[in-house]
C-alpha cells in the first residue's frame, strides 16, 4: 500500500502534529486511534468529529481552520468527503492533506498538496478493505492492537463481518477466534457506536486519545460506564423502533419504512431490516429527534440486487450528499437530506434514484 505515496509523506506524517477530522463511526474512532499512537508526539494532536454530516458548513469549516493554525497537516479519515469539499478545505487551511477511505468515490480532489488513498473508490466486491482503519494499518505497516482492528470491521459489517478474511486475519493475530470470540469485537464496536447513536460528539472526540495510550484499548472500552449507559438507550429505543416497523410501501424488489426517533438509528435501522427481508431492497428514511436531521438508507443482502452505491451519483446531481459501499455484506446507498427537505421528498428522490438502477420501486 506504500508502495504509491509521494516520497517522505510517511515520515512527515509520524513526525508532524495533525488535525485529524473523522467518522462518527467505530470505524473513525478506532483509525484515528491508530493514526495517533503511530506518531511520535501526539498530545498535541486534535480530533474533530464532524456535526453528524457530510455536507460541511462555514460553521465547521471555521473551526477546522483555526484548529490546522498551530499544526502540520490535516488527516481525514473514512469521511466519503467528495473532491470538491476536500478542495474547498485546502484553500482555507492551505496545508498538506492526507485522506484515508475505503467508501465509493466516483469525485477526486484536484488540488495535487491532498494525498487521497482510497483503494476501494470504485468499489471492493471481494471485501478487500472492510474497514478505513485496515487501510491505514496497510499504509502504515503498523497495528498497536489488532482486536481493534478487528473492531473496526465488526462496526462497519456487523455478523457479515465474520466471513471476512481480514477480521479473521486480525482475530488471529489477536490470539482470538473469529467466531467463538465474534462478542468482545462486537461489544467494543458497539460501546463506540453508542455514542454516535446518541449525539455525543465530545465522547468521540476524547476516545481516540484514550484509546491510543492503552495497551488493551477493547478491555477500557468495554469497562466505560458511560459508553455502556449510552449503549443501553440506545439499543432500547432501536428495539421499540423495530418492533413498531411496519412497511409504508412495497414492490416485488423493495420495501419502504419511515421512522423517526431520538437517536441517530438509520444506519442500524436499515441493516438490521434488510437482516429480516433478505430477499428485498430496504429503503429506510429516518429522522433523528437529537439531531433534526433526515437520512435515508437503501440496503440489501440479496444476491441479485444491484450495487446500489450506483444510485448515489444521481443522489448527488439532486443536491443530496450520497455515498455508500458495494462489498461482500456491505451492498448500500445513504443520503443526507438538505435543510427544508421532507421526508416524503427524500423517499421519493431516493426511489427514483433505484428505479434507474432497474430497482422494481
Amino acid at each position: 500500500m506504500s508502495e504509491g505515496l509521494p516520497k517522505g509523506l510517511l515520515k512527515t506524517m509520524r513526525e508532524r502534529v495533525p488535525l485529524i477530522i473523522t467518522h462518527w463511526d467505530a470505524d473513525g474512532v478506532i483509525t484515528a486511534s491508530l493514526l495517533l499512537s503511530w506518531l511520535n508526539s501526539p498530545s498535541d494532536a486534535k480530533v474533530v468529529v464532524p456535526p453528524f454530516t457530510f455536507s460541511w458548513g462555514r460553521d465547521f469549516l471555521d473551526v477546522v481552520e483555526a484548529e490546522s493554525r498551530e499544526r502540520g497537516y490535516l488527516a481525514v479519515l473514512d469521511l466519503a468527503v467528495p473532491g470538491g469539499t476536500l478542495d474547498l478545505v485546502w484553500a482555507r487551511v492551505k496545508k498538506t492533506m492526507v485522506v484515508i477511505d475505503h467508501h465509493v468515490q466516483p469525485e477526486l480532489p484536484r488540488r495535487p498538496a491532498i494525498v487521497y488513498i482510497n483503494p476501494a473508490r470504485k468499489g471492493d466486491p471481494g471485501g478487500r478493505w472492510p474497514s478505513a482503519a485496515h487501510v491505514l494499518s496497510s499504509i502504515l505497516g503498523y497495528w498497536k492492537d489488532p482486536l481493534l482492528l478487528a473492531a473496526s470491521i465488526v462496526g462497519d459489517l456487523g455478523p457479515e463481518a465474520r466471513a471476512s478474511l481480514v477480521y479473521q486475519d486480525y482475530m488471529a493475530k489477536a490470539g482470538l477466534h473469529p467466531v467463538n470470540d465474534f462478542w468482545i469485537a462486537e461489544d467494543c464496536a458497539n460501546l463506540i457506536d453508542a455514542a454516535s447513536i446518541m449525539g455525543r460528539r465530545d465522547v468521540l472526540e476524547v476516545l481516540p486519545k484514550r484509546l491510543s495510550l492503552e495497551e488493551n484499548p477493547c478491555e477500557i472500552i468495554l469497562k466505560d460506564g458511560l459508553l455502556h449507559s449510552l449503549r443501553a438507550k440506545a439499543e432500547g429505543e432501536l428495539e421499540e423502533l423495530l418492533s413498531s416497523a411496519k412497511p409504508e410501501h412495497a414492490t416485488d424488489d423493495v420495501l419502504v419504512f419511515m421512522l423517526k426517533g431520538e437517536g441517530r438509528h438509520a444506519s442500524r435501522l436499515a441493516r438490521r431490516l434488510a437482516k429480516k427481508y433478505k430477499d428485498k431492497i430496504v429503503v429506510v428514511i429516518y429522522k433523528s429527534l437529537v439531531t433534526g436531521k433526515i437520512r435515508g438508507y437503501a440496503r440489501s443482502y440479496s444476491p441479485h440486487a444491484p450495487p446500489l452505491v450506483m444510485a448515489a451519483e444521481r443522489l448527488r446531481s439532486l443536491g443530496y450528499p450520497a455515498g455508500g459501499k458495494y462489498q461482500t455484506g456491505n451492498n448500500v446507498v445513504a443520503l443526507e437530506a438538505p435543510k427544508g427537505v421532507s421526508e416524503e421528498k427524500v423517499l421519493e428522490d431516493l426511489l427514483n434514484s433505484l428505479k434507474v438502477l432497474g430497482v422494481r420501486a
